[in-house]
């Protein structure tokens, strides 16, 4: 039925695709729904924020045109933690899930290499975002009119495929984790740690001195989708979430070949 492991796949995860889908338009077409509502009272709900946490939740003047708003409000501060969420799970289930299901060694009896499973679960990955990503492109522009109110496409288009490479990242590192040492504890322990503790560590660098120092280390130093809405891309912080990806599925691939895969390793 199948000609490769990528369509095989793609059919497989077509619930998951439609399901996050629609929970990442859902979560920001309310939140932009929001705007006109509040929009009025900029001021008043920044009367109580400390100037400390306006690095995580943004300034006033972030929030007075529909632009601003969208991308601190939706791509800043809310939506990255669905779509990182979303990339974790799926790199999981597509690499160290398969092994501990099983899965994993009925495709191994089969007449396709280990590098080339890696390969194909990354391709169908990178699609799986992608369209979900696309989808959540489409129903942001939809809400954006809906409440009459006008953002030039460009400036989305840029903040989505800023927060596709965002995802693509973290999906890859946990590819590199899932099929590098097998155990779905230890990676989803490890991949969650360094996603959540990035976002924190990008939050306060402007407010903690010393913390400038390691920002860089964190993936949201390069994503910073309000700036790209703004200025539009850095080409730097585009090729290091690039480069990021693309070693992770390497010596993902490496490792996976390379590794005994046995009953214990999918625990």
């Amino acid at each position: 039925m199948f000609n490769n492991l990528i369509n095989k796949t793609l059919y497989e995860k077509r619930v998951f695709l439609i399901g996050w889908s629609l929970g990442l338009i859902l979560m920001a077409g309310i939140t932009v729904a929001f705007y006109p509502t509040i929009k009025g009272q900029i001021g008043q709900l920044f009367e109580n924020v400390p100037k400390a946490l306006q690095s995580v939740t943004g300034t006033p003047e972030d929030y007075k045109s529909i632009s601003g708003y969208v991308g601190t409000g939706v791509f800043d501060l809310r939506i990255p933690m669905l779509t990182l969420t979303m990339s974790i799970i799926l790199a999981l289930g597509l690499s160290v899930g398969e092994e501990t299901s099983g899965k994993m060694y009925q495709l191994l009896a089969q007449p396709i290499s280990r590098r080339a499973i890696v390969l194909q679960k990354w391709l169908a990955m990178i699609i799986i975002l992608a369209l979900s990503h696309a989808l959540l492109l489409v129903g942001i522009e939809a809400v954006i009119k809906s409440i009459h109110e006008s953002m030039p496409i460009a400036p989305l288009i840029n903040a989505s495929v800023m927060l596709f490479l965002l995802s693509l990242s973290i999906g890859s590192l946990t590819t590199f984790l899932g099929f590098g040492w097998g155990r779905k504890g230890l990676a989803t322990l490890l991949i969650t740690a360094y996603t959540f503790g990035s976002y924190l560590l990008t939050s306060f660098a402007l407010q903690i001195e010393w913390l400038k120092y390691i920002e860089p280390f964190s993936l949201f130093h390069y994503y910073k989708a309000s700036e790209v809405i703004k200025l539009g891309y850095n080409p730097r912080h585009v090729a290091v979430l690039i480069l990021i990806s693309l070693l992770s599925v390497f010596f993902g691939a490496l490792l996976f070949n390379n590794r005994d895969i046995g009953i214990h390793s999918a625990s």
